[in-house]
């Protein structure tokens, strides 16, 4: 994607670090993460920048010191993000399923907590000449080119835990406060996915968003954030004994049932574009029990051709004109709008790759297919990635996310608790020949309220950009209410493609079809 040179001129003035406002009450407090944790401990960060209007004339811009301050009070409910990752090295037999090898344990509640490391930064750009509103791209360029806005120059550039360039005292957190010549401002976050999926990041910032609105109201109480930090509730669903010296082999084999990509990062691939993320120690482990895998097909995936990012907005009557074409091709099979849409967006990208098609990837959340569900905010990154057959309808995606059912899920979490080095399997895969798709949906990030200080949002922008990758979101109401159906503003399809293949995506003229 062409990004690499600076679209903003962003010029960092200050880097602090913020920690709870409550020193440590008692002892250093370890906890290992949830065996899902431990799977996607190698995944790129995830991230996002909130872009802000200008406020009213008579209000003050939102100040970095006040963001600063409600951000020490929040990080009050949020201690373990303040602390420090590790992974566990390999343990004796019967430690339990947590001290096994290159399992990933957080330290947190000590003096020496890394804190969330804030920047300060200004911009001499005008948003509006850079961003559209969000009136102007849906109703005049519903095909906007995103390409040139370059997120990273929005978010600290410090590597975070369990990066490549990870060092011992990188932070799990990292905020940039920019604030530009015509007043408008943007807040970029970045998380280690290991600890927050896009849903405990965006729990987050609505407690944050409410701190510091109440902080700006004279005679409010301040809120009390409830986020549930409690890995091992997602352990309990694993089905069988995970703490077990050996796993059950029937449960094995009902989790080998479902279809599942299992690339692997510590196969070495001739000509691949990363080195492999092979531990120093690995050929030191008992390998003997080591699960199947795969070499990555990097042959897939070209890193070095130009990406092009477009946000595609579909209105709620074209989604619904997507929903009924599925319906009467369907034979009365049951599908969602999403599932509709989804297998829309994969016919006109496979039409114009002109390759033949190999995997769709779908991200999906755990917390409420498990039973009983877990609450919707439990903190983590409690994902997983299903895998959908080609050609792709919309019955046959429902059907692929219909197998995750409780069991098969408790399975899976089994087989996971005995994978030796559980992050080193890749369930996805990107490039010309794949999609990897994830939804950002039910996370009301365009009605968040800092209080003052800000104007009406003008984006939500996720921090991705490699060859094959969707992520949908609601649009922002213009001019409506609020919706209380995903669909019911429209959606925003963010889509990255390499750049031939993205213009005939633009030139097919079933993309957005005609409502009847």
């Amino acid at each position: 994607m062409d990004t690499n040179g600076s679209c903003f001129d962003v010029q960092v003035t200050s880097t602090a670090i913020v920690c709870p406002t409550k020193s440590p009450s008692s002892e250093p407090i370890t906890v290992p993460l949830s065996i899902v944790d431990c799977t996607v401990s190698y995944y790129g960060r995830c991230a996002c920048v909130l872009y802000y209007d200008p406020p009213p004339p008579t209000e003050p811009i939102l100040s970095a010191t006040h963001l600063q301050n409600s951000l020490a009070q929040t990080l009050d409910y949020y201690p373990q993000w303040c602390g420090q990752l590790s992974y566990t090295k390999a343990q004796k037999p019967g430690a339990g399923h947590t001290a096994r090898y290159r399992r990933v344990n957080l330290t947190y509640n000590t003096s020496n907590d890394v804190g969330v490391v804030f920047t300060t930064a200004t911009s001499p750009k005008i948003l509006a000449d850079v961003i559209p509103s969000a009136e102007e791209r849906i109703k005049s360029d519903r095909a906007w080119d995103a390409g040139h806005v370059n997120a990273p120059e929005l978010i600290p550039s410090i590597p975070l835990a369990m990066s490549r360039q990870a060092k011992p005292d990188s932070p799990n957190m990292t905020i940039q406060h920019t604030v530009f010549a015509c007043g408008s401002t943007t807040i970029g976050i970045a998380m280690t996915h290991g600890l927050a999926d896009a849903q405990s990041m965006s729990h987050f910032i609505h407690d944050w968003s409410v701190m510091s609105h109440s902080m700006l109201s004279p005679g409010d109480d301040l809120p009390k954030p409830t986020p549930v930090f409690d890995p091992e509730l997602l352990d309990r669903y694993a089905a069988g004994n995970i703490d077990a010296d050996c796993p059950d082999p029937s449960i094995i084999s009902k989790s080998q049932k479902l279809p599942r990509l299992r690339g692997d990062w510590y196969k070495h691939v001739e000509g691949q574009p990363w080195p492999t993320m092979t531990p120093p120690d690995w050929h030191e482990q008992d390998l003997s029990t080591l699960s199947e895998s795969d070499p990555i097909p990097w042959s897939d995936w070209d890193t070095t051709a130009p990406v092009s990012n477009r946000i595609l907005h579909f209105s709620s009557a074209e989604i619904l004109q997507i929903y009924a074409t599925a319906q009467n091709a369907a034979n009365g099979a049951r599908f969602s709008k999403l599932d509709a849409l989804l297998a829309h967006l994969w016919q006109c990208i496979a039409r114009a790759r002109e390759v033949p098609q190999k995997h769709i990837c779908l991200t999906f959340g755990l917390r409420a297919r498990l039973s009983p569900p877990l609450p919707s905010n439990f903190l983590g990154s409690p994902i997983m990635n299903a895998l959908v057959p080609v050609p792709c309808t919309a019955s046959q995606i429902r059907q692929s996310l219909s197998e995750y059912t409780h069991d098969n899920l408790a399975a899976i979490l089994h087989a996971e608790a005995f994978e030796v080095s559980p992050q080193r399997l890749w369930r996805a895969m990107l490039g010309g020949a794949n999609l990897l798709v994830t939804t950002w949906l039910n996370l009301k990030l365009y009605e968040l309220n800092w209080g003052t200080g800000v104007g009406t949002v003008r984006w939500v922008q996720p921090d991705m950009g490699c060859d094959g990758l969707v992520e949908i979101m609601e649009a922002p109401g213009v001019g409506k209410k609020d919706g209380m159906h995903w669909s019911d503003n429209g959606v925003d399809v963010n889509l990255f493609l390499e750049s031939k293949t993205m213009a005939r995506v633009l030139a097919d003229r079933e993309l957005f079809p005609k409502v009847e």
